[in-house]
């Protein structure tokens, strides 16, 4: 379903976004120190010679200085970053949890009925395979309306079928018809987003993940 996707799609975005502002920081972080364990050496250097070259040696402090307090400043800014993770990454999971919740309860359009498609559904001549047909056209269309009455109808003749033997939960069509259902009630998809929520919240816990997350973002807009 194309809504899925784009909410998939959304939320991955946010959270790669996410990450790399702490992949900045980090990034900054690594610089300063860097910088500062450089000025220090260097203004160390400067002591020894101090008597020497007087002059060298203030200068080599004022850059050590300077290096420590942008060091100070980028080690801050860190771990704000990473103390703001958590939060940032539960608010990404919570209103992807809501834009799913809502994709899932459209609002059914009775002028998408289809009476003709109605009749045959009722009529009971489908096999459950042509129900599994109808429900994903339905799904896929978008159409909420003729999505429920084909589910009601589907449910009533798979549990018809089971009853009186002419199939079982072993057979190919039944098995399909009850993914079909699935899919319409959002279970596949529920799934799919859970495994998406799982790995913000991994990811955002451990910086080593990013990588396998894009992956994860690709697979789940794949499978939707």
């Amino acid at each position: 379903m194309e809504a899925y996707k784009n909410i998939a799609k959304e939320t991955g975005k946010k959270a790669l976004a996410l990450f790399a502002e702490r992949e900045q920081a980090q990034a900054a972080y690594e610089a300063a120190k860097l910088n500062y364990e450089s000025a220090a050496s260097s203004y160390d250097k400067a002591l020894v010679k101090y008597d020497a070259n007087h002059r060298v040696a203030v200068l080599a402090k004022a850059e050590k200085d300077k290096a420590q307090a942008d060091f100070d400043v980028a080690r801050a800014e860190l771990h704000d970053a990473e103390a703001a993770m958590p939060d940032k990454a539960a608010k990404i999971v919570s209103d992807g949890r809501e834009a799913v919740e809502n994709a899932m309860n459209q609002t059914a359009n009775p002028a998408d009925i289809d009476r003709d498609a109605l009749e045959l559904l009722k009529s009971g001549v489908l096999t459950l395979n042509e129900y599994a047909d109808m429900l994903d056209g339905y799904r896929e269309g978008g159409n909420e309306a003729m999505k429920r009455l084909a589910m009601k109808y589907a449910k009533d003749a798979r549990e018809d079928a089971a009853k009186h033997g002419s199939t079982n939960s072993n057979d190919a069509s039944y098995f399909r018809l009850t993914m079909a259902i699935a899919e319409c009630g959002g279970g596949e998809a529920k799934g799919q987003f859970d495994a998406l929520f799982d790995a913000i919240s991994r990811t955002s816990r451990n910086s080593m993940l990013v990588p396998m997350f894009e992956n994860t973002v690709a697979a789940v807009v794949a499978a939707l």
